[in-house]
């Protein structure tokens, strides 16, 4: 044997970013970054990912251990996404073993699972473990299907069995089944063949830039203005010529749409993939991508790491959307950034597109000069701007929310044969349970947040932890039986209007009514083809949906969002409203219900005008040293008792005092807005800096602490919740 080759493996779920095997000769042409191979691993086997080669190792010969086994290629993945990993995991401060897991589907790196069955059927007892065993002779059965049946009890029971030889025990390593997935147009639309004077020109403009070097482009263009057929224009001549696209878009809700206009020009070649497919159907278009038969991937941030074989280009669609950044699990990345950076190292363009880009990208493209910037300042020809009415509530008269006159636009929308879209980024009934004797709000025992009444269940639900709790008859502090549900939700909105409106089709699209597979493309299409005439939902309607005969859009609270303790909070409400208002293409109406007509958000919308806005909400950022002037990275320190998270907040505040380099400003520690969260109280403290260069030296100090197991601590590197 040769003992001159060695492969580090990445094995998920270990905290340390790999580990050395040697290669058995008849392995060493096979092995390259990103495939899968079996290994030992404190007496079990594992899967793990190679994340290099190499000949050379500072071990001793006798401590490695051997690669077992290689698994098939198909179920592998690239070896560029290797190196995307460990940009990832080094830019987000995540050890490789956690940030490999994005790059597979569910359980395709799971470890063993352990196997019993008897040694002879015919042993005589009464013991019911035995006797089911009995049964199945001489079937396997799984560690998780004897647990399911006999509780946690059974696993020292069985390791009994297996000691007096009455059970035998053996370790597999499961290939997973796949199930395949297809997707079918679902809407008749026409498709567009000639582009616009406005959009031949940016596609000039971006054949002659990448024609010199591939770029990051920033794609600013009105609601309207046809962006989604210069992708496809752009998207066409990569895959005509082979190579495979990827297609991000925020959310779930948005994939069913832009999937169906692909569909339209690429036919089978296009797929998407997301979280709501059954791990199966995932696995079956993860193959499918990885073998070229599926060039055209749609979906949203975890498509971004499909191994699509000679990528030519990306597009992150709606670029300034939130739902791109995982902020609760490490990493804690944004896919946009991500994609940005894995254009670069392929060296292929990716397309960031939005009718709002967020400040930061607007930034890059302009002053900055990192990102070109191409430019749809019109909608396309038989669009036009809907009209904007602010209404001032403070002066209305608004059963449930919704004020006099819009409901009287409503009617009107209606007997025109057109179709109305009421907004409220609340979900639920009633957003709180109110004492009106003693002011006491009914909150979540697990969190620190209000309880949301849903009619449907008639329960109070905490939409962070998912706790419920039946409305009590007295108050839990004063005793009092004079309670009240104060506040309105999408489930009240829908409940008035279905009462005031009786004799027409009316849904709603919030995450409690789309939680069943395939109601989002169910409520889509039948609003696309005018059977349902309302349509009442939360900020999942302002996602890029196109209904060409909305005539009316309703906001029935601009105010949501207004009052967080959040510098991006007049950016946000200022994106949704004009994302909302956007959806209306030809004319109509869109009548903004507010208490703060005032501020900057709801002022500049009505004049439809990003680039006021933008100016100075910048003018703030610099003045105050926010992104995009200055950075933000967020150490966050969970743990069940407050005292002692305080403490140690304190401690690492403390080291990195210490450590920081002399531009690195830190602030805190500090509770979080939300201070608790399923029973662990949360501490923050806030980096503010300019070069990461400071920052990752800052840093460095993290590494050399032992985090105690009663603790978490989470880096969050750019984040945009703050709450």
């Amino acid at each position: 044997m040769n003992f001159k080759m060695y492969a580090d493996i990445i094995i998920p779920d270990t905290k340390t970013d790999f580990f050395t095997y040697r290669l058995k000769d008849e392995h060493i042409s096979e092995i390259t970054p990103g495939r899968v191979v079996v290994v030992p691993f404190k007496n079990k086997k594992v899967k793990g990912v190679v994340y290099r080669t190499k000949k050379e190792c500072e071990l001793q010969l006798p401590e490695i251990k051997w690669v077992e086994e290689i698994l098939p290629e198909d179920i592998s993945t690239l070896p560029t996404l290797i190196k995307l990993a460990e940009w990832i995991s080094q830019y987000y401060f995540s050890p490789l073993s956690e940030t490999i897991k994005l790059f597979f589907p569910p359980k395709t790196l799971e470890r063993e699972t352990k196997e019993y069955r008897l040694r002879q059927q015919n042993i005589e007892s009464k013991d019911p473990l035995i006797q089911y065993f009995k049964k199945r002779y001489p079937r396997w059965i799984s560690l998780k299907t004897v647990l399911n049946n006999f509780g946690e009890a059974a696993r020292r029971k069985l390791e009994k069995l297996v000691r007096g030889g009455i059970i035998e025990e053996r370790e597999k390593i499961y290939t997973r089944k796949e199930k395949e997935f297809r997707v079918y147009p679902v809407t008749t639309r026409s498709i567009p063949h000639n582009p616009t004077p406005a959009q031949k020109e940016v596609l000039r403009k971006f054949k002659e830039k990448i024609s010199h070097k591939p770029s990051t482009f920033l794609l600013f263009g009105a609601t309207g203005s046809g962006k989604t057929m210069v992708y496809s224009w752009i998207m066409k001549e990569f895959v005509e010529s082979g190579m495979s696209v990827i297609v991000l878009v925020p959310e779930i809700s948005l994939t069913p749409q832009i999937t169906d206009f692909f569909l339209r020009i690429f036919g089978d070649m296009v797929t998407f993939y997301h979280s709501a497919l059954s791990d199966a159907e995932r696995r079956w278009i993860f193959t499918r991508v990885r073998k070229g038969e599926k060039r055209v991937i749609v979906g949203p941030r975890s498509a971004l790491f499909l191994p699509a074989p000679q990528l030519g280009l990306i597009v992150v669609d709606e670029e300034h959307d939130t739902s791109y950044k995982e902020e609760e699990r490490t990493p804690c990345y944004n896919a946009r950034d991500v994609a940005v950076f894995y254009g670069n190292l392929l060296n292929i363009p990716v397309i960031l597109g939005s009718a709002t880009p967020s400040l930061e990208s607007f930034y890059n493209a302009t002053a900055a000069r990192k990102y070109t910037l191409l430019e749809l300042k019109e909608r396309i020809p038989g669009y036009s701007n809907p009209t904007i009415e602010i209404i001032d509530m403070k002066e209305e008269k608004a059963p449930a929310g919704i004020s006099i006159h819009l409901l009287d636009e409503i009617k009107k929308t209606i007997e025109s044969n057109k179709q109305v879209m009421l907004f409220l980024n609340r979900r639920g009934f009633s957003p709180y349970l109110i004492c009106r004797d003693c002011g006491y709000i009914m909150k979540c025992p697990h969190c620190s947040v209000g309880l949301v009444y849903h009619k449907k269940e008639g329960v109070l639900k905490c939409h962070l932890c998912g706790y419920k709790a039946k409305i009590p008859d007295i108050c839990l502090k004063c005793g009092s039986p004079n309670l009240k549900l104060m506040g309105v939700g999408t489930q009240k909105v829908e409940e008035v209007i279905k009462n005031l409106f009786s004799n027409i089709q009316i849904a709603r699209m919030d995450v409690d009514a789309v939680s069943k597979k395939g109601m989002v493309p169910r409520i889509y299409e039948d609003f696309y083809h005018g059977k349902l005439k309302i349509l009442v939902g939360t900020k999942m309607l302002g996602k890029g949906f196109d209904f060409p005969n909305l005539g009316l859009v309703g906001v029935i609270n601009a105010d949501i969002g207004l009052g967080m303790p959040d510098f991006r909070a007049e950016e946000r409400s200022f994106q949704l409203l004009y994302q909302v208002a956007g959806r209306i293409r030809k004319g109509g109406k869109v009548i903004i219900q507010t208490h703060n007509p005032e501020s900057r958000a709801i002022s500049t919308i009505k004049k439809f005008d990003y680039r006021a806005f933008v100016l100075n909400e910048l003018a703030d950022r610099k003045k105050y040293g926010y992104p995009p002037y200055r950075r933000l990275t967020s150490i966050e320190i969970e743990g069940r008792d407050l005292n002692k998270v305080i403490e140690f907040s304190q401690t690492i505040f403390n080291l990195l005092e210490k450590s920081k380099k002399q531009e690195v400003e830190l602030l805190g520690p500090a509770s979080c807005p939300r201070e608790k969260i399923r029973n662990k109280y949360r501490y923050r403290i806030l980096l503010k800096y300019k070069k990461y260069e400071n920052l990752n030296a800052t840093l460095r100090v993290l590494k050399e602490i032992k985090i105690p197991t009663n603790f978490t601590l989470k880096v969050n590197v750019d984040p945009l919740d703050l709450m």
